[in-house]
C-alpha cells in the first residue's frame, strides 16, 4: 500500500505546553512499532518523536501553533503513492532549512532551501550514484526519494520504516486526540512539501507518560 505519514522530533519544550497546543495526550497503552493513527516515543538520544500514520500532511495540519514555540524541531513526511518526501529543521519558530523531493518533477529532483547540515552533500552524492547505477531517469526505482528521509534519520535516529534505539519493549505510546484535533485531521489538504510546516508539539508527551 505504501506509507502516507509524517513525524516530528523535538527537544526543549515542556510536555504540558505540547499537549495543550496540540490537543493530544499519551495513554498508558504502548506498542512496539508506531502503527496507530498517532503515537509518540522518546528515543535514547533525547529526541521525542510523534508519528502520524494517517497522512503525510497531518503534522502540518495539527501542529501549526507549536512550531512557533519550538526551540528545536525536525519534521519529515513521506507520500509513497506519488513518491514525494521532505524534511526540515526549525528553531524558535523559524525554518532553518528544508529538503524536498517530488518524483513528478524528475527522479533527481531536490528542492533545497536554507542551510542544511553538511552531511546532506554525502547523502545526495551516494543517492545519485545509486540512481545512475539503476538506470537514472529510466530506472524503475526512485532512490532520490530517500534523501530527505535519510537526512532526518541521521539527525534524529528515526525513520518511518526502520528501527530506532528504544529503552522500553513497547516504546510507542498511543495518543488520544481532542475533538478539535480530530476535526482538523479529517480535512485532507493534499501532500505537498510544505507539509513540513508541522509543529513539534507532541513530542514531549512521552515524558509525562513515562514519568
Amino acid at each position: 500500500m505504501g506509507y502516507s505519514a509524517s513525524w516530528i522530533a523535538t527537544r526543549g519544550i515542556p510536555t504540558e505546553d505540547l499537549q495543550r497546543l496540540l490537543g493530544i495526550r499519551a495513554l498508558a497503552k504502548g506498542e512496539p512499532l508506531p502503527a496507530t493513527s498517532c503515537t509518540a516515543a522518546q528515543l535514547d538520544n533525547g529526541w521525542h518523536v510523534v508519528f502520524f500514520s494517517d497522512g503525510c500532511d497531518t503534522v502540518d495540519r495539527c501542529a501549526k501553533e507549536l512550531i512557533a514555540r519550538a526551540p528545536e524541531a525536525i519534521t519529515c513526511f513521506v507520500e509513497e503513492h506519488v513518491m514525494a518526501s521532505g524534511a526540515a529543521a526549525w528553531k524558535n519558530g523559524g525554518k532553518v532549512w528544508s529538503v524536498d523531493h517530488e518524483a513528478e518533477k524528475g527522479i533527481f529532483h531536490l528542492d533545497v532551501q536554507g542551510t542544511p547540515p553538511e552531511g546532506l552533500a554525502g547523502i545526495i552524492s551516494a543517492s545519485k550514484a545509486e540512481q545512475e547505477a539503476e538506470g537514472g531517469e529510466s530506472a524503475d526505482v526512485d532512490l532520490t526519494f530517500d534523501v530527505p528521509v535519510a537526512l532526518a534519520e541521521a539527525l534524529v535516529g528515526f525513520r518511518h520504516d526502520g528501527d530506532a534505539a528504544y529503552g522500553d519493549k513497547d516504546p510507542w505510546f498511543v495518543c488520544e486526540t481532542s475533538p478539535r484535533s480530530v476535526r482538523n485531521a479529517i480535512k485532507k489538504s493534499g501532500c505537498l512539501p510544505f507539509v513540513l510546516l508541522g509543529g513539534m508539539a507532541l513530542a514531549g508527551i512521552i515524558s509525562k507518560a513515562t514519568a
